[in-house]
Protein backbone atom coordinates (compact mmCIF):
# COMPACT_ATOMS: atom_id res chain seq x y z
CA UNK A 1 0.00 0.00 0.00
CA UNK A 2 2.68 2.48 0.85
CA UNK A 3 4.51 1.95 -2.17
CA UNK A 4 1.55 2.48 -4.31
CA UNK A 5 0.75 5.82 -2.55
CA UNK A 6 4.77 6.87 -3.30
CA UNK A 7 4.44 6.03 -7.02
CA UNK A 8 1.12 8.04 -7.41
CA UNK A 9 2.32 11.00 -5.80
CA UNK A 10 4.51 12.38 -8.15
CA UNK A 11 6.59 15.55 -8.43
CA UNK A 12 4.44 18.38 -9.80
CA UNK A 13 8.06 20.04 -10.36
CA UNK A 14 10.21 17.36 -11.77
CA UNK A 15 11.20 17.63 -15.02
CA UNK A 16 12.05 21.09 -16.64
CA UNK A 17 9.52 24.13 -16.10
CA UNK A 18 7.49 25.19 -19.31
CA UNK A 19 9.42 28.07 -19.79
CA UNK A 20 12.71 27.66 -21.39
CA UNK A 21 16.17 28.82 -19.67
CA UNK A 22 17.41 31.65 -22.50
CA UNK A 23 13.51 32.20 -22.41
CA UNK A 24 13.02 32.70 -18.88
CA UNK A 25 16.01 34.83 -18.67
CA UNK A 26 15.12 37.13 -21.51
CA UNK A 27 11.56 37.40 -19.79
CA UNK A 28 13.07 38.46 -16.38
CA UNK A 29 15.48 41.13 -18.08
CA UNK A 30 12.22 42.42 -19.97
CA UNK A 31 10.42 42.69 -16.87
CA UNK A 32 13.31 44.53 -15.01
CA UNK A 33 13.52 47.06 -17.55
CA UNK A 34 9.79 47.62 -17.56
CA UNK A 35 10.09 48.09 -13.48
CA UNK A 36 12.89 50.01 -14.22
CA UNK A 37 11.29 52.65 -16.44
CA UNK A 38 7.77 52.29 -14.40
CA UNK A 39 9.94 53.25 -10.78
CA UNK A 40 11.84 56.53 -12.90
CA UNK A 41 7.95 57.35 -14.09
CA UNK A 42 9.77 57.78 -17.48
CA UNK A 43 7.60 59.57 -20.17
CA UNK A 44 6.55 57.86 -23.39
CA UNK A 45 9.35 57.46 -25.72
CA UNK A 46 12.07 58.73 -23.27
CA UNK A 47 15.41 57.00 -24.19
CA UNK A 48 13.83 54.77 -26.96
CA UNK A 49 12.08 53.03 -24.73
CA UNK A 50 7.94 52.36 -25.24
CA UNK A 51 5.19 53.78 -23.15
CA UNK A 52 4.56 51.05 -20.86
CA UNK A 53 0.84 49.32 -20.36
CA UNK A 54 -0.52 48.95 -17.31
CA UNK A 55 -0.49 45.29 -18.15
CA UNK A 56 3.06 45.56 -18.61
CA UNK A 57 3.52 41.89 -17.20
CA UNK A 58 1.32 40.53 -19.65
CA UNK A 59 2.41 42.61 -22.49
CA UNK A 60 6.44 41.43 -21.69
CA UNK A 61 4.94 37.62 -21.62
CA UNK A 62 3.08 37.89 -24.99
CA UNK A 63 6.05 39.17 -26.13
CA UNK A 64 8.00 36.41 -25.68
CA UNK A 65 5.32 34.25 -26.48
CA UNK A 66 4.36 32.94 -22.69
CA UNK A 67 1.09 33.07 -20.93
CA UNK A 68 0.85 33.85 -17.21
CA UNK A 69 0.41 30.25 -16.53
CA UNK A 70 3.62 29.21 -17.92
CA UNK A 71 5.53 32.08 -15.86
CA UNK A 72 4.13 31.16 -13.01
CA UNK A 73 4.81 27.67 -13.20
CA UNK A 74 8.72 28.40 -13.48
CA UNK A 75 8.53 30.88 -10.96
CA UNK A 76 7.30 27.64 -8.77
CA UNK A 77 9.64 25.23 -10.23
CA UNK A 78 12.92 27.88 -9.86
CA UNK A 79 11.37 28.38 -6.40
CA UNK A 80 12.05 24.93 -5.40
CA UNK A 81 15.53 25.29 -6.45
CA UNK A 82 17.13 28.55 -4.94
CA UNK A 83 20.45 27.63 -5.30
CA UNK A 84 20.47 26.64 -9.30
CA UNK A 85 17.84 29.99 -9.21
CA UNK A 86 20.60 31.93 -8.28
CA UNK A 87 23.06 30.48 -11.12
CA UNK A 88 20.22 31.35 -13.66
CA UNK A 89 19.94 35.07 -12.25
CA UNK A 90 23.54 35.58 -12.83
CA UNK A 91 22.56 35.44 -16.24
CA UNK A 92 19.59 37.77 -16.05
CA UNK A 93 22.14 40.32 -14.38
CA UNK A 94 24.37 40.21 -16.85
CA UNK A 95 22.74 40.54 -19.77
CA UNK A 96 21.17 44.01 -17.62
CA UNK A 97 24.60 45.22 -17.13
CA UNK A 98 25.75 44.20 -20.71
CA UNK A 99 22.90 46.78 -22.09
CA UNK A 100 23.78 49.55 -19.08
CA UNK A 101 26.93 49.77 -20.63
Amino acid sequence: MLLLLVSCSRDPLQGRPPLSDSTFVSVMVDLHLVDADLALGSTPGAEGLPAVPSTARDSVLTAHGATTAEFEETITWWAARPEQFLKLYENVLEQINRMSM
